[in-house]
């Protein structure tokens, strides 16, 4: 959400649309948000937003600023837009100063360029990361590619016993950390950074102008929005599945699917609402109340929690 001159905040909604949260200055009272474009939630609970005035703000759940991450060491600079986290707690972001998706830690550390200029795709802007299979969805500013990627694979922690071979995919080149995530109680797999990442068959969507958003609902199904209020359900063939006729998207982040695979999208009149996984029934979620504050951004729900930018 933000107003003029520009300022913004993040809000926490329950599942029953009860703002119980707000996030928007730092310690000292100072705003940590201009325009925040993009919003995802970290393994660890952390609160990770694309914030249009370079920098990638993080706080904890609690609301505690953590970093904020204003580019690599080269001193190129940011221009942050699409961003998620993966199951090895990354963050990954689209930057249109390098046009490039950049990788950090969940300190704030950069770890690399995991993608330059992917295939077909001259500024990536938008990103969704499919924690079932692994697959990166990135969306064009430029046209309507959206090409999928894999750079972390799963290797079964009690077959995978050979020391010349354990660590072959532990970590991308310029990370100086490692890439390995310890297999849990009841979980024998080992999930591993993959050097370089795989490019798999992308695809060229009809229905909308370019791909500035991307959201998953299965491993072959997404929902896409560009910046002309198109926002449509396709699978892998690219072609429209199901199209929402209220949405207004712009340039940004404004939809998610929950854990019961319903769309949350934001509509003419900067209402939240919610599509049934039948996309046969639209409620309105949140009712915009206070019309000094216009929901600008993406939103993204995690467990019974949804954070919405302001």
């Amino acid at each position: 959400m933000y107003r003029e001159p520009w300022t913004g905040k993040v809000t926490r909604y329950n599942q029953s649309g009860q703002l119980t949260q707000t996030i928007q200055n730092d310690n000292t009272g100072r705003g940590l948000y201009r325009e925040p474009n993009y919003i995802t939630e970290n393994n660890n609970g952390d609160v990770v937003v694309s914030d249009g005035e370079s920098a990638v703000v993080v706080t904890e759940r609690g609301g505690r600023h953590r970093f904020s991450y204003t580019g690599p060491p080269s001193g190129s600079g940011l221009w942050p837009h699409g961003i998620c986290t993966d199951a090895l707690s990354h963050i990954l972001v689209c930057d249109d100063c390098t046009e490039t998706v950049q990788m950090i830690d969940r300190d704030g550390q950069f770890l690399s360029h995991l993608l330059i200029r992917p295939s077909g795709i001259f500024s990536p802007w938008g990103l969704s990361y499919d924690i079932n299979t692994h697959r990166l969805w990135v969306g064009s500013r430029d046209n309507k590619t959206v090409v999928i990627y894999r750079y972390i694979t799963r290797q079964d922690a009690l077959t995978d016993l050979n020391p010349a071979t354990a660590d072959v995919m532990e970590s991308l080149s310029e990370i100086p950390t490692t890439g390995t995530e310890k297999p849990q109680q009841g979980n024998q797999c080992l999930l591993k950074l993959m050097s370089p990442p795989e490019l798999l068959p992308s695809l060229t969507l009809t229905g909308v102008d370019r791909c500035y958003h991307i959201s998953c609902v299965t491993s072959d199904r997404v929902w896409v929005s560009d910046n002309g209020n198109k926002l449509m359900l396709t699978d892998t063939t690219g072609v429209p599945l199901h199209r929402v006729e209220d949405s207004w998207s712009g340039l940004y982040g404004s939809h998610t699917v929950n854990s019961e695979s319903e769309l949350i999208y934001r509509d003419e009149d900067y209402n939240i609402n919610k599509l049934s996984k039948d996309m046969k029934t639209t409620t309105t979620f949140i009712e915009r109340t206070d019309s000094t504050w216009r929901p600008l951004t993406s939103i993204r729900i995690r467990t019974m929690a949804m954070w919405n930018l302001y």
